[in-house]
């Protein structure tokens, strides 16, 4: 098998409209970086996601990464043949289906003349518990869209020094290369640590099965994802790095409707939870009553469905008295009291 024989189709379609590798984590809501609905906005509104100094890291370790990879393969047996992966900006490979897509790294023949697929990580941490599940579905998903490779090679450096982190994340450019050459002069002395894992093929379909499933839905129906926990941790996060404290007037908003919208629903829906929880607390006291009057002597019933219910006894709570606490030992109290972070809270008119 020759690799300049073989003819990859490259997608036509805009990325906008591709489900690639790189959003695949993030749709079965394994990434710590991105959330479904992150996915859903960059791709239905064209909003652009920042490039952070793990962003440019990775990007410039790649091509060292693939020169070291060339020269000593895995298990010190180097590809047979080789190709390198597309750049930022190239067509990706069209999958099976033409809405999937992806962009391996590379691309080689092994000495069994069988096709894989190889990609590169950095990571200034250790993975000591294997290769995190988001980049095995990465991966997964490149072999999904290329059936022909048997299997993947994930090439990585891990627990990577903090000054490397840091010169091949800078923005910039030049303290960049300079980065690459320290990294490939450390390679060379070993003082890296270069780890390998070939990952076979996974013939299970549940995760392109969830995944098909949210394109039809969020892509191709254009419903709007739900704000997810991770969604809101970040907005969290902006607003105390912003130190916004200031009112603005709805209607000087860019879709006041929107929000008066949501502040009506919140209301509404606050309005029917407090009535659940009322109607929960009385369902409970008439349950107790009744259970009382028929059967006091029993903490657990077993009802006829098969399920069952108890009342029972459980030990108290231990509690620390920290007004007399601060009272009697007010040194000691200040000392083991700590405040936690700021916090900002919503309100909205009941």
């Amino acid at each position: 098998m020759k690799l300049q024989d073989l003819k990859f189709e490259r997608s036509t379609k805009p990325r906008s409209e591709l489900i690639t590798a790189s959003d695949v984590a993030a749709i079965l809501n394994l990434s710590p970086w991105q959330s479904p609905r992150d996915v859903w906005m960059r791709k239905k509104h064209s909003e652009q996601q920042p490039e952070t100094a793990a962003m440019r890291r990775g990007t410039a370790a790649e091509d060292v990464l693939d020169d070291w990879y060339v020269m000593n393969g895995y298990d010190t047996v180097p590809p047979m043949a080789h190709m390198p992966g597309l750049r930022h900006g190239d067509a990706p490979i069209v999958g099976p289906e033409d809405w999937m897509a992806c962009s391996p790294d590379a691309i080689c023949i092994d000495g069994n003349d069988d096709l894989y697929l190889v990609e590169y990580k950095t990571s200034s941490q250790p993975w000591f518990k294997g290769v995190p599940a988001y980049y095995v579905e990465q991966v997964q998903w490149q072999l999904r869209c290329i059936p022909r490779a048997k299997y993947a090679v994930l090439v990585a450096v891990t627990d990577m020094p903090k000054l490397l982190d840091e010169m091949l994340g800078n923005e910039n450019v030049i303290i960049r290369h300079e980065g690459q050459q320290l990294m490939r002069s450390l390679l060379s002395h070993k003082m890296l640590n270069v780890q390998c894992w070939v990952i076979e093929r996974d013939h299970n379909t549940e995760s392109h099965k969830y995944i098909k499933a949210w394109y039809d839905r969020h892509m191709v129906l254009g419903v709007e994802p739900e704000v997810s926990g991770k969604d809101l941790e970040r907005i969290q996060s902006t607003w105390a790095e912003s130190g916004a404290d200031k009112s603005v007037r709805a209607d000087n908003l860019k879709d006041p409707d929107k929000i008066e919208s949501l502040v009506m629903q919140l209301g509404i829906a606050e309005q029917s939870l407090e009535h659940a929880e009322n109607l929960v607390r009385s369902i409970k006291s008439e349950l107790l009553w009744e259970w009382s009057q028929q059967s006091k002597d029993a903490d657990s019933i077993l009802l006829r469905s098969g399920k069952s219910i108890s009342y029972k006894l459980q030990k108290g709570r231990t509690m620390i008295d920290t007004e007399r606490l601060r009272r009697d030992y007010p040194t000691i109290a200040a000392e083991y009291t700590k405040e936690g972070a700021a916090f900002r809270v919503l309100r909205t008119p009941k």
